[in-house]
């Protein structure tokens, strides 16, 4: 018996309108995004001339150690 009240509430309640995202926010996870890239592109390129330790590299791209390791794997992997 309550299972029909309840079906019947819910129909009647009106849907919430759907988020819009704000072009600002969108614009800045795009450019956050881009960032993010150039920093994992220098990173590998710092690895790869082997001049440096993982720690600089990681000081210097401003990426976290776990991050450069993703990405060393990834271009390992595809090398293959």
């Amino acid at each position: 018996m309550s299972r029909g009240r309840n079906a019947q509430a819910a129909a009647e309640k009106p849907m919430a309108p759907k988020r819009v995202p704000d072009p600002v926010y969108i614009r800045y996870r795009i450019w956050a995004h881009w960032l993010q890239e150039k920093n994992i592109e220098k990173a590998l390129k710092l690895y790869a001339s082997k001049e440096y330790s993982v720690s600089e590299i990681v000081v210097m791209s401003g990426i976290s150690q776990a991050t450069l390791y993703r990405y060393i794997q990834k271009k390992i992997i595809r090398k293959r």
